[in-house]
């Protein structure tokens, strides 16, 4: 997020200045709504340095902030570790965020597909964060892979990079090299500042060529921590890709309702109606998202169990016809409409819920739905 939409970081805290008192506020976005965390300076060390993030510029103390806020969040530094980054990209930004799986989109060799997804993204100067095998959604280790895939990891490991962690996608290019065909490139950014892929296109392949460096911003790749690879290799390393939107507000309209599903008497659908003032168009983006309220990132995953979500579904329809339907097991439900074309006019976004588990809900404030439209 720092990395394209600077000024989000700032957004991020009600406290810009450094204090005596060393207490800052970070406004996050719990549960879809943007909620004050109170944090104070004292940061856990060894040997005097920082044991999680941390700035290149000593004098930055913004990120061990947020990370500290973070924790607080999950109820420790332990408990946050690994999960999927577009989930922690809504309670960073209040935007849309999604992550696709690129295993169903190898297999089917859609690469042209997912390289235009990269560029859709990427000229929206939308943020992009491509992770590896350790990406599931509770940080407690990663799927079972096939042993020739682990074999591959360890080989990728000695050639320089560790494809366990997360990295930042700041580029997608593509031009056509030769007689040769088409070639994609993505260039990321390793926020640890360690270990490279040098593999094709990275710093010392012999393919570039000082025009092509310029082109693709490869001249500082050693200084700069950065790592240029060919999208099929990109796609065949990293398991998982997570994509949210920036929160430009002359950009995008961003609204959103609180709906209360009460466990007396109460329909397992509701209906939110709302005016499209002007048509929305296949260049634009339309989205809308369905988070679960409820404490869960403090007081359920301190409880032995897992907390489960209930199952929602997302209908968009015009006119009592269905436009664009979603359904999800997942704290958040993100539905990107994909439609041609979305006349102006009056629509209606119905939110489906299956039953309620009784159990997991302690109170009434944990049955709650936060609906919001996302419009460009």
């Amino acid at each position: 997020m720092a990395e394209r939409q600077q000024d989000a970081v700032e957004h991020t805290f009600a406290t810009h200045e450094v204090n005596k008192a060393g207490i800052y506020m970070v406004l996050l976005y719990v549960n879809g709504l943007r909620t004050p965390i109170i944090v104070d300076d004292w940061i856990p060390c060894i040997d005097g340095k920082p044991c999680f993030a941390c700035s290149e510029d000593e004098n930055e103390i913004w990120c061990l902030l947020l990370e500290k806020a973070w924790a607080k969040l999950f109820g420790s530094y332990r408990r946050m570790e690994g999960g999927d980054p577009a989930f922690a990209a809504s309670h960073l930004s209040g935007s849309p965020a999604w992550s696709v799986q690129t295993g169903p989109i190898r297999a089917a060799k859609k690469y042209d597909d997912f390289g235009s997804m990269l560029l859709f993204a990427e000229d929206r100067n939308y943020s992009i964060v491509c992770s590896g095998l350790n990406a599931d959604d509770d940080g407690e280790g990663a799927e079972e892979g096939s042993e020739k895939m682990i074999e591959e990891e360890k080989d990728d490991k000695k050639k320089g990079a560790d494809f366990g962690a997360s990295f930042s996608v700041i580029g997608f290019y593509e031009f056509r090299s030769g007689k040769r065909e088409r070639i994609k490139l993505v260039k990321i950014r390793n926020p640890w500042g360690t270990k490279l892929w040098d593999g094709e296109w990275s710093e010392h392949s012999p393919l570039w060529t000082p025009e092509r460096r310029n082109e693709c911003g490869a001249t500082d790749m050693e200084g700069e921590k950065i790592s240029i690879m060919p999208l099929q290799n990109f796609m065949d390393k990293f398991e998982v890709v997570s994509i949210w939107v920036d929160q430009d507000p002359d950009k995008y309209h961003h609204s959103n309702i609180i709906y209360d599903f009460d466990l007396t008497g109460f329909s397992m659908t509701q209906d939110f109606t709302f005016n499209l003032e002007r048509d929305v168009v296949s260049e634009d983006v339309f989205c809308i998202t369905a988070s679960q309220q409820g404490d869960r990132l403090r007081r359920f995953r301190l409880e032995r169990g897992k907390f489960e979500p209930v199952s929602i579904t997302i209908q968009l329809l015009k006119d009592d016809k269905k436009v664009d339907e979603k359904t999800s097991n997942d704290f958040v439900n993100f539905l990107e409409v994909d439609n041609e074309d979305l006349k102006a006019g009056q629509y209606t976004i119905r939110i489906r819920v299956q039953q309620w588990n009784v159990s997991a809900y302690k109170d009434d404030k944990h049955k709650k739905i936060c609906v919001d439209v996302y419009c460009e």
